[in-house]
């Protein structure tokens, strides 16, 4: 037996420490801080089109709560932050989808998720929806995705209009992240050992090889071509596994070797539906600490993106947007992840824009939303804006050689009359037959709370909600960030009016006419379905 046992060591040995190096060659490094990013290093344009190039970065599930330059100061985004301040910062803006499927469909078309339908039962964006890859590709535009989120490929068809879509995240497991995988499957659930295994492996989200690609691609194409670069980081979503030097700078240090037990995250859907206490205080932190571990992680890949950029665009030529499809709920409203619910937790998102030429640095507090995103791109491309299929979108921009002052406006009055809700824009949300998992999970637990649509309008400060049975709330977010405080009954006048004109919105918006999958539509394949269980989209 020892001497079977010694046989077969020998070539497991073999095999397992060349990974082991290449896994610790290959950890994510903690970069220092720093307020500067290197714009300055921008090669001079020699393309004879005046057009943009146009880079759309989502920062899959980021909260915009958890970065430094929304108010938040734990240093989880100083290269972020030093982009910001030479950008237009959105303080207010809102998605109109709380998961991946829904908010993107939403942002490369223009459209609310009653209209293109994208949900939990039906994740196919059907092929009558003009999607932003496929407008700039019509208008000449070299377009290419890099995509870490399942969600965004031929099996939901949300990938249509790009030439080229690169999918790092398979890459990145294929040449280190499975040893990394396999050793937190046996390991990592182990404390001391996770501590070890945290120093010496990384099961990273792929955005190291997601920057690499993106310079390779931009090395060996043709720039005198505008080009289209659509970026997915998924750094912040859940399975929560920073780096240990990441990890340390949020986590105590008699808690780190906790932060390594993840099986109690388990009970989340227990937590969330039931309202029930399954975890501590001293876990629920925890949970917040590793997430901002997260961020901090994916700020150090955003200021290499950055530099990438920098180094072969003119960025003074270039229109990049960051934002996010969906936040996440840490605990909050007793609810952990990202469905369930159609809160700021979920629905705040960044939105950071940066083009000279129609966009000056500063901070807007106007209201704005995702589907802003294509009339805002077609308007840098066309060079004024021009009618799309998001006609309850609007461009962000400045028109040439002006400053659009409604996207300047004051800060929203921390009180409202309770006789009238606000004057403005309006925004909606919409949560279409939320996902619960088990279909049951307590034989006491009634479903009638998540059978139907979540929506949310917010007016002004604001924000009416309505759940699927009826239920009502209504918070004034600028005094009540958290929503807190339902106000429901104490304002009742302003509720009714806001619960009025999302019925209005309701009947009046073009709704998405279900139809029998077309023959040859492709499903998920098994590897694609294996990350989104591993993501928590299926069981």
């Amino acid at each position: 037996m020892q001497f079977v046992g010694r046989v077969a060591f020998a070539p497991a040995a073999i095999i397992l420490l060349p990974c082991l190096v290449v896994q610790y060659v290959e950890r994510p490094k903690l970069t220092e801080p720093t307020t500067r990013w290197k714009q300055a290093i921008s090669p001079p344009s020699n393309r004879q089109d005046p057009r943009p190039n146009v880079v759309l970065v989502v920062l899959d599930t980021q909260r915009a709560d958890r970065l430094g330059c929304y108010g938040y100061d734990r240093g989880t985004s100083p290269r972020l932050d030093a982009f910001a301040a030479d950008a237009l910062v959105f303080e207010d803006c809102l998605s109109p989808g709380i998961w991946t499927a829904p908010s993107h469909a939403s942002i490369f078309c223009g459209l609310f998720p009653s209209t293109h339908g994208v949900g939990w039962l039906h994740i196919w964006l059907d092929e009558r929806f003009v999607t932003l890859a496929e407008l700039l590709s019509q208008a000449g535009y070299r377009t290419a995705a890099f995509s870490n989120n399942s969600l965004i490929s031929p099996a939901t068809n949300l990938s249509k209009g790009f030439e080229e879509l690169i999918r790092p995240v398979w890459l990145h497991r294929a040449r280190s992240n499975s040893l990394a995988r396999f050793l937190g499957l046996v390991l990592y659930d182990g404390g001391c050992i996770g501590r070890l295994l945290g120093a010496l492996t990384a099961e990273d989200a792929g955005a190291k090889y997601t920057n690499q690609l993106i310079a390779r691609w931009l090395d060996r194409t043709d720039r005198r071509r505008p080009l289209f670069l659509f970026i997915n980081y998924m750094e912040p979503h859940a399975p929560y596994r920073p780096h240990l030097p990441h990890r340390e700078l949020f986590v105590k240090p008699e808690d780190i070797d906790s932060s390594y037990r993840n099986t109690w995250l388990k009970s989340r859907d227990e937590f969330s539906l039931l309202k029930r206490d399954c975890y501590t205080q001293a876990e629920l932190q925890l949970l917040n600490d590793i997430y901002d571990g997260e961020t901090r992680l994916l700020d150090d890949y955003i200021g290499e993106l950055l530099e990438v950029l920098a180094e072969r665009l003119p960025l003074d030529e270039t229109l990049i947007l960051i934002t996010s499809d969906h936040g996440e709920s840490l605990g909050e409203h007793h609810i952990i992840g990202h469905r369930f619910c159609v809160y700021d937790t979920l629905a705040h998102v960044p939105l950071i824009v940066r083009y000279p030429k129609r966009v000056q640095p500063g901070r807007s507090n106007a209201l704005v939303q995702t589907v802003d995103l294509l009339p805002t791109v077609m308007d840098a491309v066309h060079g004024r804006p021009v009618p799309t299929a998001s006609t309850l979108g609007r461009s962000l921009l400045n028109p040439p050689g002006a400053i659009r002052q409604s996207l300047r406006t004051s800060r929203p009055a921390t009180t409202s009359s309770p006789a009238t809700a606000p004057a403005g824009r309006a925004t909606v949300i919409e949560l279409l037959a939320p996902g619960m998992g088990r279909s049951k999970i307590d034989p006491r637990f009634s479903a009638a709370r998540f059978q139907g649509p979540f929506r949310a309008i917010r007016q002004g400060p604001w924000k009416y909600i309505l759940a699927p049975d009826g239920q009502e709330e209504l918070y004034n977010i600028a005094n009540d960030p958290r929503e807190l405080h339902n106000l429901i009954e104490t304002h009742r006048p302003v509720g009714e009016q806001l619960a009025e004109r999302l019925r209005r919105w309701v009947t009046t918006v073009r709704k998405y006419e279900e139809r029998p999958p077309k023959k040859g539509e492709p499903s998920p394949d098994c590897k694609t379905r294996r990350h989104l269980r591993d993501l928590g989209y299926i069981q």
